[in-house]
């Protein structure tokens, strides 16, 4: 018990950075390339610049900016759209709101990169591990993927790894063909085979 709560305390400690870019995709995506409300369009100038944040203060004034355009359009992003002839209503502005929410529900990790410089704004570093030319002869990810596409039959791909003795990563469909053998030589602990 003590090691599960001092688990959880751990883990709640530890700065969790929402990916900046992320954030910007999916706000311009449900803003579209042209809104047609002012509200829209000024939202989209501030999701725009969120990631060209580089210190305090500008991540202070742009979150200042950003609740006075929550406080100026609350009412608009109350409105609501009725059925006629029946107690049904949505919200009219869906993708304003969505957007709001989006960034009101990341503005506590958003911003941690400036606290700590050893935390990256982005995940563009990790992102592109995955499409690194390879080192010492090794395959790309791209390989194994158009390989898995032409249908490399298993007996291929198992003599392709037992030549190339550096490879360090299997592609997915092998691993889940060894997590199959696997289920079916060992018992779970209920006693059910797996």
């Amino acid at each position: 018990m003590a090691e599960q709560a001092s688990a959880r305390l751990l883990r709640w400690s530890i700065p969790h950075q929402r990916c900046i870019t992320h954030v910007q995709r999916l706000g311009l995506a449900l803003l579209t390339r042209n809104p047609k409300t002012q509200a829209g369009q000024e939202l989209r100038v501030r999701v725009k610049t969120i990631t060209q944040i580089a210190n305090k203060q500008q991540r202070d004034e742009w979150v200042n900016q950003f609740l006075l355009w929550c406080n100026r359009w609350d009412g608009f992003l109350k409105e609501r759209s009725h059925l006629k002839g029946t107690r049904k209503w949505w919200y009219t502005h869906k993708s304003l709101r969505r957007v709001r929410a989006l960034i009101l529900n990341a503005l506590p990790n958003l911003f941690h990169y400036l606290e700590d410089n050893t935390i990256p704004k982005d995940t563009n570093g990790l992102e592109g591990r995955f499409s690194i030319p390879p080192k010492a002869g090794l395959p790309t990810t791209s390989w194994f993927i158009q390989n898995e596409k032409r249908g490399l039959s298993r007996i291929l791909r198992l003599s392709y790894y037992q030549q190339q003795k550096t490879i360090t990563f299997l592609p997915l469909t092998l691993l889940f063909e060894v997590r199959k053998l696997a289920s079916a030589v060992f018992i779970d602990v209920s006693g059910s085979q797996s």
